[in-house]
C-alpha cells in the first residue's frame, strides 16, 4: 500500500488521505473482499460500507481501507479495478498530493442517503 491514513472528515465520518504524494497510475491498495450471502439483511451502519459489484451481481465488504474511501462523482482522484471475486485494487487516476483525500466514484445511482 502507498502511504495513506484514515482521518475523521466531519459529516462523512472517516476518509482515507495520502500520507505521501501518489503519482497517477500508482496502485494505492489491494483490498480483499468478503462476499455477503444472497438475501442477507443489510442494515445501518453496515449498508454504508457494502459495495455492489455488478460483474458478480453481489454485495461485498472491502477489507483494508477499502470501505472507508469516500465518493466523488465529479472529480475522483482514484478508481477501483475488480481483480476477481476476492480482490479489488485502488489506483490513482491523477496525481494525489500528501494530505489530500483519496476519493473515487462509487458509480451508484441509488438514494442520496447512501452517497
Amino acid at each position: 500500500m502507498v502511504g495513506a491514513c484514515v482521518v475523521g472528515v466531519g459529516d462523512y465520518g472517516r476518509g482515507v488521505f495520502a500520507s505521501a504524494p501518489i503519482k497517477k497510475g500508482a496502485e494505492i491498495e489491494f483490498c480483499p473482499l468478503i462476499e455477503l450471502e444472497d438475501g442477507w439483511d443489510i442494515t445501518p451502519p453496515l449498508k454504508y460500507y457494502a459495495i455492489e459489484l455488478t460483474e458478480f451481481n453481489a454485495l461485498f465488504l472491502m477489507l483494508g481501507y477499502g470501505s472507508l474511501y469516500n465518493h466523488n462523482r465529479e472529480n475522483p482522484n482514484a478508481a477501483v479495478t475488480v481483480i476477481d471475486r476476492q480482490t479489488v485494487v485502488f489506483h490513482a487516476i491523477q496525481d494525489i498530493s500528501a494530505g489530500e483525500e483519496i476519493l473515487y466514484d462509487y458509480q451508484f445511482d441509488g438514494p442520496e442517503e447512501f452517497m
